[in-house]
């Protein structure tokens, strides 16, 4: 339902709460939104901007966090993964 949840455009955000107890981690949990509900790159930076738009910082704040993001994103999609056509 998680696919479904962001297509109808609700915030949805992945969250590690307790990985000791739950055996797993924040990377793990973005795998499993890649491999088992099929994700693209474009729809895992947008939960990644929902977290921010989420979180408790002022809007100065996550602005700063949205840019700095933007930035590692684009140097990091751009080291391991081709442009599409």
């Amino acid at each position: 339902p998680i696919k479904n949840y962001f297509k109808e455009g609700l915030m949805v955000t992945i969250n590690s709460d307790d990985p000791a107890m739950f055996d797993t981690s924040i990377t793990n949990e973005y795998l499993v939104l890649i491999q088992k509900f099929g994700f693209s790159l474009e729809e895992i930076r947008k939960v990644n901007f929902n977290s921010i738009e989420a979180s408790f910082m002022t809007d100065r704040e996550k602005d700063i966090m949205k840019e700095t993001f933007n930035q590692e994103w684009k140097g990091l999609t751009s080291k391991y993964f081709k442009k599409q056509k």
